[in-house]
């Protein structure tokens, strides 16, 4: 998330780590180097899985277009938001 996301609650960053919930560039800082180095770690059949902002689905989809990754699908979590996306490489 990013830090000043209207979303992130001060209870969330008294329990985790402020870098397990804080991301520069909108905060995806660190969610597109995971994908950007998904192919080097993963096997060609393997999967990949992101937890992100409910509100960020868009912009994870558009960090796996970007690099050469589909099949990509968005799961919501219990509260119906959507929290979860993974990609078959």
């Amino acid at each position: 998330m990013a830090e000043d996301d209207p979303y992130l609650q001060q209870y969330v960053t008294e329990y985790e780590p402020h870098q397990a919930i804080i991301s520069k560039i909108n905060g995806l800082q660190d969610l597109e180097q995971v994908i950007s180095g998904a192919h080097g770690y993963l096997s060609s059949r393997g999967n990949l899985l992101v937890e992100h902002g409910f509100q960020q689905a868009l912009e994870v989809k558009h960090l796996f277009n970007k690099y050469g990754i589909n099949q990509i699908r968005t799961y919501k979590d219990w509260a119906g938001l959507n929290r979860v996306t993974s990609v078959n490489l």
